[in-house]
C-alpha cells in the first residue's frame, strides 16, 4: 500500500453533508462500495506519491504545517475514517484562499532554491526515491 494523496473540490452541499455525516467522505472519495457497478468518482487533483515532495519545497520541512502553503498538503481537519495513514482532510474555502495566495507569494525562485534531492533524502520526505540515479 502507498501514501496518496487525491483531491477534490466539493460544492457547498457537499461540504455540508461531510460536516454533518462524516461518513459521507467515504461515498465522495470511494463512490458506493456497496454497488459492483457504480463507478469511482474521478479526483480532480491525483498526486499520487509526489505530495510529500511537493510540501517539501513549498514549505523548506518535512512535517510542519502552520498555515498558508504549509497547509497545501498536509492540512486541513481530519474528517472521516481513517483509511490506513490518516482520514482525509478537508480544507474550507478560506483556507483553500489563503493557500493560493500564500502559493502565488511564494515564487518560483523560491520553490527552485528549496528543491534540493540531497535535502529531501537526508530529511525522509516519501518516497525514497530523490537521489536515486544522482550518485
Amino acid at each position: 500500500m502507498s501514501m496518496v494523496l487525491i483531491g477534490r473540490r466539493l460544492s457547498s452541499e457537499e461540504f455540508t453533508a461531510v460536516l454533518t455525516d462524516p461518513t459521507a467522505v467515504d461515498r465522495l472519495l470511494y463512490g458506493d462500495l456497496d454497488d459492483d457497478d457504480a463507478e469511482m468518482p474521478e479526483p480532480e487533483l491525483d498526486l499520487d506519491k509526489s505530495w510529500h515532495g511537493i510540501h517539501f519545497p513549498f514549505t523548506g520541512t518535512a512535517w510542519q504545517v502552520s498555515e498558508g502553503a504549509e497547509t497545501a498538503i498536509l492540512g486541513g481537519v481530519e474528517i472521516g475514517q481513517d483509511g490506513g495513514y490518516g482520514p482525509p482532510r478537508l480544507l474550507d474555502r478560506d483556507t483553500v484562499r489563503a493557500v493560493a495566495a500564500a502559493l502565488d507569494a511564494l515564487g518560483v525562485e523560491t520553490l527552485r532554491a528549496r528543491f534540493d534531492p540531497g535535502a529531501m533524502a537526508a530529511t525522509d520526505i516519501y518516497p525514497d526515491i530523490w537521489t536515486i540515479g544522482t550518485g
